[in-house]
């Protein structure tokens, strides 16, 4: 538990289909963080097919901690400098 986070958990997702894919189709896939607010961020995910894009999806995660009130409740936590720097790709 670095930085006092327990974790990020995930609480939206969505996603767009442009054209299908089947199970065993080779496909790519690019991810990255596109969004941060002070407690949350949003990462969004491309699954190319042949060149075309297939799926857009976006996840949503919020930074939380356990608070010390009730054993395993958590509440949302502004998310630590260092966590930006590196989900940005700042941090080589």
């Amino acid at each position: 538990m670095d930085y006092g986070v327990l974790g990020f958990p995930l609480v939206d997702v969505r996603a767009r289909l442009f054209i299908p894919t089947r199970y065993d189709e080779d496909v790519v896939v690019e991810s990255g963080v596109t969004e941060f607010g002070r407690t949350s961020f949003q990462i969004q995910h491309l699954l190319y097919k042949d060149d075309v894009l297939a799926v857009e999806a976006f996840e949503t995660r919020v930074c939380v901690a356990l608070t010390g009130e009730k054993p395993g409740k958590m509440e949302a936590r502004p998310i630590p400098p260092e966590v930006v720097k590196k989900l940005s790709g700042q941090d080589s």
